[in-house]
């Protein structure tokens, strides 16, 4: 009788102290809540930096493709990048407003603006030469951060 006691005391206070207490648990929801924090903030400066650097790689991509399709004169015709503040249309044509619509390829851009605002990039067939050369730059205003796109007039494109 005693032996049953004594082992079914051992059992009632081995399965009290086998669970978390209230200040544990209070603890690791604290834990939990701080990491949470730092990652979003984390996250918050990492997204503005990704965005602002597809938007240059896309629009670099998109003169060097108008240069190329120039040099080959792909569809026996020049190629050329008309930059807008929220924009970028790749075309087919002499210039942007004699261009034919129906090859445009447009890219829209919400998180960045690109400037000078409303420039054709003409690059003449067969050559691929700039007909304007300048600097493309885009700014991501969350962060006030940008990068700068170069367009030489030896038909150079480099990203700084």
């Amino acid at each position: 009788m005693k032996l049953r006691v004594a082992l079914a005391q051992t059992d009632s206070t081995h399965a009290s102290r086998s669970g978390l207490t209230t200040i544990e648990l209070l603890i690791v929801i604290a834990m939990i809540a701080i990491m949470s924090a730092a990652g979003a903030a984390i996250f918050a400066r990492l997204q503005p930096r990704a965005q602002l650097g597809d938007a240059t790689a896309e629009v670099a991509q998109a003169l060097r493709t108008a240069q190329t399709r120039s040099s080959a004169r792909y569809n026996l015709d020049a190629h050329g990048v008309y930059v807008q503040s929220d924009s970028v249309t790749l075309y087919e044509g002499g210039s942007y407003a004699a261009r034919e619509t129906q090859y445009d390829r447009v890219v829209t851009y919400q998180a960045v603006q690109l400037s000078p605002d409303a420039t054709d990039y003409h690059f003449s067939e067969g050559s691929g030469l700039p007909s304007v050369t300048s600097d493309i730059v885009i700014t991501h205003p969350t962060l006030n951060i940008q990068s700068t796109i170069h367009v030489l007039a030896s038909g150079k494109i480099l990203l700084q």
